[in-house]
């Protein structure tokens, strides 16, 4: 398998892997003021270098900087540079309030930033005192720039084996979805290219600072696979102009295609396969996709587990299973039904939350907090979540996701999130922006059927339709 390739590499070995296989060939493509860019992969290795060169010249080894993740070339490059340079990149969503974004700045306490245009706003008082070094993407009224080091004759970095596999590589923030985010610090021989899910050329959507999204980048480019670089906001316009093969999103963005399929305003001919994650799949989407002929699946895994625990392909799908696992990882069942996982991918700790760690990390073992089984053919399956658990006054134990999948069959329910308050469940349901009464009453008729179907203490006893759709995490998870 092409991952047992790249294990026990650093990043920088990564890199050169990739470079030395692919040469000259297409890595990345991207439109700026109109105009198509295209990167080759010894471009973009030699781009990296320069970067690192300048890092290491400007903060000290095992410094921590924090990352704008806007899926930028430029971005992207300072992000592998600075894992190659042994200069710790924390990537930050900077679309997240301002105040989160000073709080997890202030928990750093980076040497350097490393940022967009988009956020001297945001950056202004760090700009203008100078109190933490910055870094432009583009253009820097304030000093170099990631652009102009790229553009520049700057020697390039060589490795000096200073840096081993084990150590930290990159910072991720975990979703956040019921919590504070943790800062979760991942080893270099964690970033590993997984499935074995094969297309001709991709488009990157999903934030670099999402861990699914990050794994599927490394995914691409050990494959030499042509990605053109985008975002959330700008994915659907690069589609009509890239006609992609392949793409891994969050489920609210699938569910926009498959809206304007339907409508007639997309055409999604061009896509053998449309995956996602961050959250459970909307299996109306699911049936759709898959009556185009196009090979959909979620894959499971956690930012604690850089990504992909396991996976499915074309060939091994199952309905309703995230997959099977992963050859470079190992998966057990608790005796409480918790999903287990160890191996290189596992996390080295959270950042400056030794209590925390302890908590998750057990002689090897990463406590996922999630609920599940495995069947006789080694197929995994999610119920549900630990902390979500709704404990009836009978003893009986709910699983809140397995209810909200049940009730997302309902083609009138867009969102659900379901609680659970003294042995009374609610069901917290959103119907789209033209919901009306007719809907929910679609709606209540459907839990009354489903309710029909269980034992009594499963029953939803009370619905409240929301005027707006759920506010979500930057993974896309809501926030319950």
């Amino acid at each position: 398998m092409l991952y047992e390739e790249y294990l026990d590499l650093t990043i920088y070995g990564m890199l050169e892997r990739m470079e030395n296989r692919f040469q000259e060939k297409l890595l990345f493509c991207y439109k700026e003021d109109g105009i198509i860019k295209e990167i080759s992969y010894r471009q973009f290795f030699s781009g990296v270098k320069k970067i690192a060169g300048y890092f290491r010249e400007t903060v000290s080894q095992g410094s921590l900087i924090v990352i704008d993740s806007r899926n930028t070339y430029e971005q992207i490059a300072a992000m592998f540079a600075a894992a190659s340079a042994g200069v710790i990149p924390v990537l930050v969503n900077f679309n997240l309030p301002n105040d989160e974004i000073e709080s997890i700045i202030e928990r750093v306490s980076p040497a350097m930033i490393v940022y967009d245009r988009e956020d001297e706003e945001l950056l202004a008082k760090y700009l203008s005192l100078g109190t933490i070094p910055c870094l432009c993407c583009t253009e820097n009224p304030f000093g170099s720039s990631v652009r102009e080091i790229l553009d520049s004759d700057r020697p390039l970095y060589q490795n000096d084996g200073a840096i081993k596999p084990e150590d930290p590589a990159m910072i991720l923030m975990t979703s956040g979805s019921t919590s504070r985010s943790k800062l979760v610090v991942l080893p270099h021989h964690a970033f590993l290219p997984h499935s074995e899910v094969w297309t001709e050329k991709s488009i990157f959507v999903l934030p670099m600072c999402h861990i699914a999204g990050l794994n599927i980048l490394i995914n691409d480019m050990a494959r030499g696979i042509p990605i053109c670089l985008s975002s959330l906001k700008n994915g659907l316009r690069d589609i009509e102009w890239f006609r992609p093969k392949d793409i891994f999103a969050v489920p609210a963005f699938v569910s926009q295609m498959v809206k304007k399929s339907q409508a007639g305003r997309m055409d999604l001919s061009c896509f053998k396969n449309i995956s996602s994650g961050g959250a459970p799949q909307n299996m109306d989407t699911v049936a759709y996709l898959n009556s185009l002929g196009i090979f959909t699946m979620s894959l499971y895994g956690a930012t604690e587990t850089a990504g992909i625990v396991d996976y499915s392909t074309p060939e091994t799908y199952r309905y309703g299973s995230v997959g099977k696992p992963g050859p470079w990882n190992d998966i057990r069942i608790s005796e409480a039904g918790e999903i287990l996982v160890k191996g290189k991918n596992v996390m080295i700790e959270y950042l400056g939350d030794p209590e925390a760690t302890e908590g998750v990390l057990v002689d090897g073992w990463y406590h996922t907090g999630d609920l599940g089984y495995i069947d006789d053919d080694g197929y995994l399956f999610i119920t549900g979540r630990i902390k979500n658990i709704i404990i009836l006054s009978n003893g009986e134990n709910v699983s809140p996701e397995a209810l909200e999948s049940k009730l997302s069959h309902c083609e009138d329910v867009e969102e659900v999130v379901v609680s659970g308050h003294r042995d009374t469940i609610t069901a917290r349901i959103w119907c789209g922006d033209d919901a009306g009464e007719e809907k929910m009453d679609r709606v209540r008729s459907f839990v009354a059927r489903y309710n029909r179907t269980v034992p009594t203490y499963y029953r939803i006893r009370k619905i409240e339709f929301r005027e707006r759709p759920f506010e979500k995490t930057a993974s896309g998870k809501i926030k319950r």
